[in-house]
């Protein structure tokens, strides 16, 4: 199972299911197509290794990067991620899901508006660490009226055994049943020095569910109409690139279309994607189609922000906001967002909210093709 870096995750507001599916290879081909076989072959190594490549460089670059506070307006909360979580990022998986069901045994079934799972993995063991679902009101007060709790629906078919029985905690909120559960930590032996780990993550675990602030559920639908609506024409604004050049609203002008990706040092997928933005903006600068970044924190994170930059060989502008940028992306809502602007900073089509598939370039692609007909 593939370890993701759990910032990556939530801060691009992706929905990834929890069980993970596969293409299994076609072996029955026919002699006269061996040789075509191969050479996909070779293409699809050289994206795999130039993918690790990239997730690499993003862990580390971000390695000794503290998380902030994160936004998950789908799920209605903003949280903090604890130091020692940051710190072994790479043995973290965090999993976003929703629109699914729990079952009991019985047949009974739960559906879940949204869950989010937090585990921690070792050489040989994966462990719970924290998981929070999502209910509607109404689907909590099916649950009791047909006599069923939530310790039903903790099975192995539903992923969620549990060698302990764990504490489960509820909380109301907005129409919404939160509802928490975390490994008894009191229960685990520390026999070994991954226990030991183990046991520490689960106390630190608590951490994270102390600082939870229960916001506005916005759904992925509503979310992306008030974005769209919101950024519609960027603000006059004077500020500096990377680099402390003066940067205002005339880079837009004689170009037939700019790309603007807003990212954030501490967001992963950010720095996994920008590689890929130089290849789009070498491809595109003679086309009068120019690729622009603009850096939420890079007023902060400055160094940090060079760093990335120079690390993944961006070339394209990268903009350090001012004031009117910042009320600008106030109402941002996940990194990396994509928006696409005439000359006169008009949007220009939909808003992009996080990569738009594997192949980044190509998605671009054809979405600036989509805007130039």
């Amino acid at each position: 199972m593939m370890k993701r870096i759990i910032t990556i995750l939530l801060i691009a507001c992706l929905s990834i299911s929890i069980i993970g599916c596969g293409k299994e290879k076609d072996n029955k081909k026919k002699q006269d197509d061996k040789v075509e076989q191969q050479d996909n072959s070779v293409d699809e190594k050289e994206q795999q290794d130039k993918s690790q490549e990239d997730e690499s460089l993003a862990k580390e670059l971000l390695e000794d990067v503290n998380p902030k506070n994160f936004k998950m307006q789908e799920v209605g909360i903003l949280l903090t991620y604890p130091k020692l979580w940051h710190e072994n990022f790479d043995d973290m998986m965090g999993c976003v899901d929703g629109g699914f069901q729990l079952k009991t045994k019985s047949g009974y079934s739960l559906e879940v508006y949204k869950s989010v799972l937090w585990n921690y993995f070792t050489n040989q063991n994966s462990y719970h660490l924290a998981n929070l679902f999502v209910v509607t009101k109404d689907e909590w007060n099916k649950m009791i009226e047909n006599n069923n709790s939530i310790k039903d629906f903790l099975t192995e078919e539903n992923r969620l055994l549990f060698e302990q029985e764990p504490t489960i905690t509820t909380h109301e909120e907005n129409g919404y049943m939160y509802i928490i559960i975390t490994p008894d930590k009191s229960k685990i032996a520390e026999k070994t020095d991954e226990d030991k780990q183990y046991k520490n993550m689960l106390v630190t675990s608590e951490e994270l569910l102390k600082s939870i602030e229960f916001i506005e559920v916005v759904t992925q639908e509503e979310r992306d109409k008030r974005v769209n609506e919101s950024f519609t024409v960027v603000p006059q604004f004077k500020a500096k690139d990377t680099n402390g050049n003066d940067i205002d609203n005339s880079i837009f002008e004689g170009k037939k279309l700019t790309m603007i990706n807003i990212w954030a040092t501490t967001c992963g997928a950010c720095v996994d994607e920008m590689p890929e933005l130089q290849e789009l903006y070498k491809d595109m600068k003679e086309k009068d189609i120019n690729v622009i970044g603009i850096v939420t924190d890079g007023s902060e994170e400055l160094e940090l922000t060079k760093t990335i930059i120079e690390k993944t060989g961006v070339e394209y502008t990268n903009i350090v906001p001012d004031d009117s940028l910042n009320e600008y992306l106030k109402k941002l809502t996940a990194t990396p967002t994509t928006i696409f602007v005439n000359e006169k900073g008009e949007k220009v089509g939909d808003i992009q909210i996080g990569i738009p598939g594997e192949n980044a370039k190509e998605a671009y692609e054809e979405e600036i093709i989509k805007r130039l007909k």
